[in-house]
């Protein structure tokens, strides 16, 4: 029998006082796809850091990590950053925080291969630009001179991914590589990880709150809850006969694409309609290259949508396909080169400070990343109370009130946002958005890089929210499951245009537009959809 690439034994860490990995062990055979699931604070991403020698100096490690025979543990600092990279890569959970701001993506991606003797210098360009190409990244030339800012999410998170196996590693450790991806690209995302896995013979451990993803493609699957393996087996085994009652709580909370499931669609009058409108942004990056070069990109073309009274429409499609820049739009934070967006049946115009803060009183927007949209220096209780001011409301809510309103503990108001979780923050967010008692809210990626149980709570509260305040709602997301459960109506994107709307269920069970049925095909669908990613299986 052969040695495992992987051995972890009895892997116990702690902060301080606090264990955060309780006897944690299992092997990992070269070539073995692995998946690690659970929800947030289970310590899928403190066993991933540990494998990688990356927690701080406060984390005290017991047991054993064995990797090719060489016991981790027992490396020095120069040793361990011999093997980082080289033979054990990691693509982090966020790229954003990940990746250098300051520098290019060809600059980060040669400074790696500099670093490990991968290419040579004249062969760096070519060498970083077909590693852009193999994760699918279109334009590999011109994404080289760009910076992370200037990258969608999806693109940054492939940026990652191609800087991780640029030292063909024997060992690659992905922490939520899908997080906030559409569905095709998670699709092409895993494809290759799953490739480079048969065709390299990497071992594979796969953190993911994703249960259907992972069911898909694993060998095998570790559900952790509370620092400790909860359950460990074949990922058929987990998936279609869990034993744990707290795996069977994790399928249970999966939002699906299911018939019938739907809300109906509501027929109120038209509060927020979209004509005709359209947006381009200049492809220089500074003003003075602007002087010479006025090629723009275009983010959306004439674009028409309404949403009544009560409805709740969804926006769906990939990144780059201008949902985000059209709930910019119609929240007022950009403004259409051409046709006009009309609230309640006015134009809407920006003429002073009262006409914006007149708009926050009628709609308001909850921000896709909940840990860049609160203020890290700010507690949740400054936060709401300067969310209230800005709205000049005469009678205004209390931070109590706002708090129960989403369901959270008051105590937590006198907490700073990275002392909460990842839902609990979100949550935060949705509150700070009602303060200003809108009758319309705009929710961009409301459930993104949440587990499937936060998500669960987060859809649940949104769905009461809207029965019991009579919001009308805009839900922007590249989960299908979420629309199905929450929309009553949903618009389908592509590039920047509009390619299919209609009631959520017709779309949804009989989509006319190819590319709504691409995207439909692309949702993982578990233990159903292994044949997707089975070797010689194309896309």
């Amino acid at each position: 029998m052969s040695t495992p690439l992987l051995q972890i034994r009895d892997l116990r860490v702690r902060f301080g006082p606090s264990c955060v990995l309780k006897g944690v062990t299992f092997d990992l055979a070269r070539g073995e796809k692995l998946a690690i699931i659970g929800e947030s604070g289970s310590g899928k991403s403190v066993t991933a850091m540990s494998v990688m020698r990356l927690l701080d100096e406060q984390a005290q490690s017991q047991g054993s990590i064995r990797f090719d025979g060489v016991e981790i543990l027992g490396l020095s600092a120069s040793e361990m950053q011999k093997l980082r990279g080289r033979r054990i890569a990691m693509v982090f959970q966020d790229p954003m925080t990940s990746l250098n701001p300051t520098a290019t993506v060809g600059t980060q991606i040669r400074d790696v291969l500099r670093a490990h003797d991968i290419a040579t210098p004249e062969g760096e360009v070519a060498h970083a630009a077909s590693l852009l190409a193999q994760v699918g990244i279109h334009d590999p030339a011109r994404c080289l001179t760009l910076y992370p800012h200037e990258l969608s999410g999806g693109m940054r998170q492939r940026v990652m991914i191609a800087l991780a196996i640029a030292c063909a590693p024997d060992l690659l450790i992905a922490d939520e590589p899908t997080t906030a991806l559409d569905v095709t690209v998670q699709e092409q995302i895993t494809r290759l990880l799953v490739e480079l896995c048969a065709h390299r013979g990497i071992g594979l451990v796969f953190i993911s709150h994703n249960l259907d993803l992972v069911g898909e493609f694993a060998d095998r699957i570790i559900v952790m809850y509370g620092g400790e393996i909860v359950e460990d087996g074949l990922a058929t085994e987990v998936m279609g006969l869990p034993k744990a009652a707290y795996t069977r709580r994790l399928l249970a909370s999966i939002p699906r694409v299911t018939p019938g499931e739907a809300p109906d669609k509501q027929t109120g009058e038209v509060v927020l309609s979209a004509m005709a409108v359209s947006k381009s942004y200049p492809l220089a990056r500074s003003a003075f290259q602007r002087l010479y070069d006025r090629r723009r990109v275009t983010a959306l073309t004439p674009t028409d949508v309404a949403v009544s009274r009560g409805e709740v429409l969804g926006i769906v499609g990939e990144s780059g396909s201008g949902k985000s820049t059209l709930a910019r739009l119609l929240v007022g934070l950009d403004r259409p080169d051409q046709g006009e967006i009309r609230l309640n049946g006015r134009i809407l115009r920006f003429q002073s400070r009262r006409d914006r803060v007149a708009l926050g009183r009628e709609l308001q927007l909850v921000f896709q990343g909940s840990q860049s949209a609160l203020n890290p220096r700010k507690t949740i209780r400054r936060a709401l109370v300067e969310a209230m001011a800005t709205a000049e409301i005469h009678n205004p809510m209390t931070p109590e009130s706002l708090m129960d309103m989403v369901r959270l503990d008051p105590g937590f108001l006198d907490r700073f946002p990275h002392q909460l979780s990842g839902g609990e923050r979100q949550r935060v967010c949705i509150a700070r958005a009602l303060s200003a008692r809108p009758k319309i809210l705009i929710a961009d990626e409301p459930t993104s890089a949440l587990d499937v149980s936060i998500q669960k709570e987060i859809i649940e509260l949104l769905k009461s929210l809207q029965r019991e305040l009579g919001m009308t709602m805009v839900v922007i997301s590249h989960d299908l499951g979420l629309v199905a459960t929450l929309c009553n109506r949903v618009v389908v994107m592509q590039s920047g245009r509009l390619v299919e709307e209609g009631a959520t269920t017709d779309v949804l069970q009989a989509p006319r537009d190819d590319y709504t049925k691409t995207l439909l095909h692309a949702v993982p669908r578990g233990l159903a959809g292994r044949d997707r990613f089975a070797l010689g299986t194309q896309p």
